[in-house]
């Protein structure tokens, strides 16, 4: 018989030696081969099989290229000082400057600091944090707001972007999931959304809202309260004032906008007539920004003289149509009435909508503040006797005073017009029953676009039944419909049984282990644990339902 054969395994020494570190590695589930690095190939786990592989000439080729090449690398230990002054430098550029200043903020360092290692090493342009990429893609912006435990404050800040391949409910569902998933946040952590008042976002049946709550039944609906101010603004002024109005303030902006000599015929004009004093500019009400019809209704009041001169001038020097209309309009004095009463409304209404659009308010307070803006309105036109409520009173169109007081410049500028005989008392009752209507609407619409939870205040003014038992009571409040056939009160009831639900005390499981204890006695310690749940599960039963076993 002949000598036995061994198969070789292979050795973790052979790592350590010279002659193999640079190129051996360890095949991993086979001890019997190892593997060469430069070759790309499997050679047997002995050592003569790996010296005869060393001395090849396809093994020297590799390894000499491969050492060339590693030659020709050069390291360069990173320097974490400049890598902070590019990271400051950055932060900076993003915050307050052009991006295109970053070319040339390096340069300048390296030229002004050659002192400083740190401005030396610096290589900052807009290849470091700047996308050439210029397509058309639409996003989905969301913005979180959490009670933070480490500053013990309620955050709100940026959470993501998404990008939004349709903009249809569906496809910003899948984006909202998709940004709670990069953070493993569970959607069912989620307490309540805030969106705008867009069909997509909260449609009943296949809104946004609608879809997420498949997955968090519990997810609270917050419409935006600035928007819903902005929409019931509109709203009432496109349906009760004059379409003239809107026209004379979006053509007084267009007139100057575009061109630098009317700016400066203005300018001249308004300074000889106000001892030097430069104008304010003439803003733009347009939809994308949140009640600018205020600023913009402000400005023109406050510059209607010098307004109206500049156009009486434009019409003779320009010959232009435009001028002659928008100087008629500024003649008319009952237009100037219309915006004396709009100024002192307008501006309540976007004291509010500043509020709610502050991070820096007391949350609990900007209902009442909705409240009494409601309250204030609606006070202005109705019956001093009538008790005004911004939730309940959805009929004070029947107690509307005969002739309210609109506001002491609106007032006033009626009894000068009746004085001069430009206004006749006809002309008077449609310039108040304008006022009024659009005061009118303006609070049915806000009534309409209150929060949902704001309408939890009509608890205080129903009566209800079981006031005894606060577990009854709250039953009561869940069952409650208006007489829609709605429960606008549904939400805070479930609110209150959950929180009525939460245990104060182990005393109920104290009461089971007795009740175990006196089913599996030591008469009966073989029973079950199936045998011995079905118990339990009947007595709790019985006890649950008020019952006794002869009533089934």
């Amino acid at each position: 018989m002949g000598k036995p054969q061994y198969i070789q395994k292979f050795r973790m020494e052979w790592l350590k030696d010279k002659a193999f570190a640079d190129w051996l590695k360890k095949v991993p589930e086979d001890d019997s081969k190892a593997f060469c690095k430069s070759c790309l190939c499997s050679i047997r786990a002995r050592r003569p099989d790996l010296v005869t592989h060393a001395a090849t000439k396809k093994h020297k080729s590799a390894t000499n290229a491969i050492q060339t090449h590693a030659n020709r690398i050069k390291v360069v230990t990173p320097c974490t000082k400049t890598a902070q002054t590019e990271a400051s430098l950055s932060l900076f550029i993003s915050a307050h400057c052009s991006v295109l200043s970053i070319d040339h903020l390096g340069e300048l360092c390296k030229e002004k600091f050659p002192g400083s290692k740190q401005a030396e090493n610096l290589s900052l342009h807009r290849t470091k944090y700047e996308s050439t990429d210029i397509s058309v893609t639409k996003y989905l912006g969301i913005a979180i707001m959490y009670f933070s435990t480490q500053k013990s404050t309620i955050v709100t800040t940026f959470f993501g972007l998404e990008k939004l391949v349709e903009c249809n409910a569906q496809a910003i569902v899948e984006s909202v999931e998709k940004s709670l998933e990069t953070y493993q946040i569970d959607i069912k952590n989620l307490i309540g959304i805030g969106t705008d008042n867009a069909s997509v976002m909260v449609g009943i049946n296949n809104g946004v809202h609608a879809l997420l709550k498949k997955y968090n039944p519990n997810l609270i609906l917050i419409r935006c309260v600035c928007h819903s101010i902005q929409l019931a603004t509109s709203f009432a002024c496109s349906q009760t004032l004059p379409r003239h109005l809107d026209f004379m303030i979006s053509e007084t902006y267009n007139w100057f906008s575009k061109s630098s000599l009317r700016q400066q015929s203005y300018l001249d004009l308004f300074k000889t007539m106000n001892d030097g004093h430069a104008p304010l500019k003439i803003v733009r009400a347009c939809s994308t920004r949140w009640l600018s019809i205020e600023s913009a209704v402000s400005r023109i009041i406050d510059q209607w003289l010098e307004l109206k001169l500049h156009f009486q001038l434009a019409r003779s020097n320009e010959k232009c149509f435009t001028a002659e209309v928008l100087y008629d309009m500024y003649c008319n004095e009952q237009n100037l009435a219309f915006f004396l009463f709009l100024r002192p409304a307008l501006a309540n209404v976007q004291s509010v909508n500043k509020l709610f659009e502050s991070n820096n308010v007391d949350q609990t307070k900007l209902a009442i503040d909705l409240s009494t803006l409601v309250v204030s309105l609606g006070k202005l036109i109705v019956l001093p006797s009538f008790n005004f409520d911004p939730v309940t009173n959805e009929n004070f169109i029947n107690h509307l005073h005969p002739k309210p007081f609109l506001g002491y410049s609106f007032e006033n500028k009626v009894t000068e017009l009746k004085n001069n005989g430009s206004l006749n008392a006809n002309g008077e009752q449609v310039l108040r029953d304008r006022c009024i209507k659009f005061t009118t609407i303006l609070i049915q619409q806000l009534q309409q676009r209150l929060p949902e939870n704001f309408k939890w205040r009509k608890i205080n003014v129903l009566l209800w039944n079981e006031t005894t038992n606060v577990v009854q009571f709250w039953v009561e409040v869940k069952n409650y419909t208006d007489a829609c056939g709605e429960n606008p009160l549904k939400e805070l009831s479930e609110l209150a049984l959950t929180t009525l639900s939460l245990p104060f005390s182990n005393a109920e499981v104290e009461r089971v282990f007795s009740q175990m204890n006196l089913i599996k006695s030591k008469t009966r310690n073989r029973m079950g644990t199936e045998l011995l749940t079905s118990l339990l599960q009947i007595r709790s039963g019985l006890k649950r339902h008020v019952l006794q076993f002869w009533q089934h």
